[in-house]
C-alpha cells in the first residue's frame, strides 16, 4: 500500500535523513523555511523553478558502519574494536588529536598512548577502509602525516598488536600499520571524533 505524504513530510524527511540540497539560484535555507510554513506555495515555487531549467543537485551523505567486523588481514586477529555506530563522514567532525608527550618532538611509545586513549572517542578501522574506497573525502591536509585509527587493534600471527594507519605514498592513499612498541610522534595523530 502507498502512503501519501505531503510536500512538507517529504522535505523534512530528506532532512532528517540527510540528505542536503544544493540550490543553483533559489536560497536553501529561505525555502526550507517556506516549506516548512506554507507547503503548497512553497511546492508552486519550487515547480516554477524547475520548469525555468534549474539545476539541482541532491548529495547524499556517506555513512559508514562503525559497527561491522573490521577488514581482517591474512594470519592477523582483531584484538579490540570500538564500536561506533552509524557514522556520517565529515571531516569538519574529526580532530586530529596528539597527545601532549608526542609534540614538540617527542616520542610516546605506543602501549603508552593506548592506554591514554582508553576514555577518547577514537575512530575505528571502518572509518580508514571506507575512506581507501572513497579517496576524494579525504582531506588534503592530511598528505604528509600517517592518520591512525585505534578503534581498531590488530594481533599479527606472530602475536604483536598494532594500529592501521591512513597514509599518501605520493600517487595515492594507502594504508599501513604500526606496532605498539614502537614510538608516535607528531607526524602521528589519531583521528578522534568530535562530537
Amino acid at each position: 500500500m502507498r502512503k501519501t505524504i505531503s510536500l512538507k513530510q517529504g522535505i523534512q524527511g530528506l532532512l532528517s535523513l540527510g540528505v542536503n540540497v544544493k540550490w543553483d539560484e533559489l536560497d536553501g535555507e529561505d525555502f526550507q523555511r517556506r516549506v516548512i510554513e506554507d507547503p503548497i506555495r512553497a511546492g508552486e515555487e519550487l515547480t516554477r523553478f524547475l520548469k525555468n531549467g534549474a539545476r539541482v543537485q541532491v548529495v547524499g551523505y556517506h555513512v559508514i558502519d562503525c559497527d561491522a567486523i573490521p577488514f581482517l588481514l591474512e594470519d592477523w586477529k582483531v584484538e579490540s574494536h570500538r564500536k561506533g555506530g552509524q557514522v556520517v563522514w565529515d571531516p569538519t567532525n574529526v580532530v586530529l588529536y596528539l597527545d601532549e608527550a608526542q609534540q614538540n618532538r617527542r616520542l610516546i611509545e605506543g602501549n603508552n598512548l593506548r592506554k591514554k586513549l582508553a576514555k577518547m572517542p577514537v575512530m575505528n578501522a571502518n572509518v580508514l577502509d571506507y575512506l581507501l574506497d572513497h579517496p576524494e573525502l579525504i582531506p588534503e591536509e592530511w598528505k604528509g602525516i600517517y592518520v591512525y585509527f585505534w578503534g581498531t587493534i590488530y594481533r599479527s600471527r606472530l602475536g604483536g598488536l598494532g594500529v592501521r594507519c591512513l597514509r599518501w605514498d605520493g600517487d595515492r592513499w594507502n594504508w599501513n600499520c604500526r606496532w605498539l612498541g614502537n614510538d608516535w610522534d607528531s607526524s602521528d595523530p589519531v583521528a578522534v571524533s568530535a562530537n
